[in-house]
């Protein structure tokens, strides 16, 4: 085992948090291994991840193919490093570092999922910490892939999501409403004038309340069933553009492949019914406003590939 504390030490500190009554850890999991994700992390993630914490000393479970690397890094923070687990993918190790930094975490603690290649604004722990005390216990973000640029750390989401939208990765275009022809809808981004909106099936799992040992998930990756261990009434769905948000760096050859026309609502429909739960339908359903304001003209169509999916 490599780092500054153990899983032993991660745990009997979260104990002795509950036990005092003081706000609980935060555990950071970032899986980075790999150039691209090495370079990302340091040159543009961590800083931001930094300039968000404040005065926060959370916990970094980091599992990675460049320890020496990641410990210099994180110098100033509680960490364990990890190696990468195996796996037949590289979304298969990725699913495994995510469930091994959940199970490690102590109960009571909030615990944060940040990809190598994700920049976030500087609200999102302090906006997560206010949705955990008013009683919710996940919450789901989308992150635009972005290309080209580094994403400003310190950014405030507003700022950030315009940036997403000056920096828009291919599969991200191929999402647009109208014009967009990916096969895999997973989001649908809606454009009227200066307003920018965007429905999302497949969002991320920013953070969690490790409320119980029990917290876990099934799938490939965190994005497949983690919201399944909540009840509605405990999930917040981020959708003001002030409140915070991710912008994702992605390589350029991340896209799916295309039809030869835009995509239709029977498209989105045809794809959601056999890979999206009725909670993921639900957040489909919330508008999340990327530019302007929440209003791009989208909800009729919205409104439709929803009550399609409806009909068996």
């Amino acid at each position: 085992m490599l780092g500054s504390v153990d899983a032993d030490e991660i745990q009997k500190d979260g104990a002795k948090a509950s036990a005092v009554g003081v706000a609980p850890n935060w555990v950071i999991s970032v899986p980075v291994w790999g150039k691209r994700c090495t370079d990302a992390f340091i040159g543009a993630v961590l800083p931001a991840i930094k300039a968000a914490l404040g005065e926060r000393q959370p916990t970094f479970v980091v599992h990675t193919d460049q320890p020496s690397v990641m410990v210099s890094a994180l110098a100033r923070f509680p960490h364990e490093i990890k190696r990468v687990p195996l796996g037949r993918s590289a979304h298969q190790s990725f699913g495994s570092a995510s469930r091994e930094a959940l199970a490690l975490a102590p109960v009571n603690s909030y615990v944060a999922f940040i990809n190598a290649d994700m920049v976030p604004s500087c609200e999102v722990f302090a906006a997560a910490e206010r949705r955990f005390e008013v009683g919710k216990r996940v919450i789901m973000m989308a992150a635009t892939r972005t290309i080209g640029g580094i994403p400003p750390a310190g950014a405030t989401a507003r700022d950030l999501l315009t940036w997403t939208m000056e920096h828009k990765h291919p599969a991200v275009v191929e999402c647009f409403w109208g014009t967009g022809r990916t096969t895999i809808p997973w989001a649908v981004y809606f454009k009227r004038g200066d307003d920018i909106v965007v429905h999302g099936f497949h969002l991320h799992p920013f953070a969690v309340v490790k409320s119980n040992p029990k917290v876990a998930f099934k799938g490939l990756t965190i994005d497949t069933d983690l919201i399944e261990q909540f009840r509605l009434e405990e999930i917040h769905l981020v959708t003001d553009a002030d409140e915070a948000a991710f912008a994702e760096m992605s390589p350029p050859e991340r896209v799916f492949r295309l039809m030869s026309l835009p995509f239709s609502i029977n498209n989105v429909v045809e794809w959601a019914r056999l890979r999206t739960t009725s909670l993921q339908r639900w957040m489909f359903s919330q508008p999340i406003t990327v530019v302007g304001s929440g209003d791009a003209g989208q909800l009729p169509t919205c409104d439709t590939i929803l009550k399609k999916l409806e009909v068996r």
